[in-house]
């Protein structure tokens, strides 16, 4: 089973992609996409994002498409900057 999809901003623009597998049996399971920080820092846009293009794909003898949806998810506001890699901010401290 392979699951991917597009995070994306408020005017469709691609922020970052994401695509995991994993081999399940019949049931229900939980597949974890990871999207990159550094793709969503590069995007310097604090928004909400949403999770789109969403694709599951059924990869048992030939990858055959199993289920899509355009818009799934809107996430709540995010700072760019909170996806930063190993940021650290020090107050600014002036003397006369």
């Amino acid at each position: 089973m392979g699951v991917s999809a597009d995070l994306v901003d408020a005017s469709s623009a691609l922020v970052a992609h994401s695509l995991t597998s994993a081999s399940v049996i019949t049931g229900t399971h939980d597949l974890e996409l990871r999207f990159d920080g550094d793709e969503i820092y590069s995007s310097r846009q604090n928004r909400p994002y949403i999770l789109a293009n969403l694709l599951l794909t059924d990869q048992r003898e030939a990858t055959l498409v199993a289920a899509e949806v355009t818009n799934v998810y809107a996430t709540t506001a995010c700072e760019y900057r909170s996806f930063a890699r190993a940021s650290i901010y020090l107050p600014l401290v002036l003397r006369k």
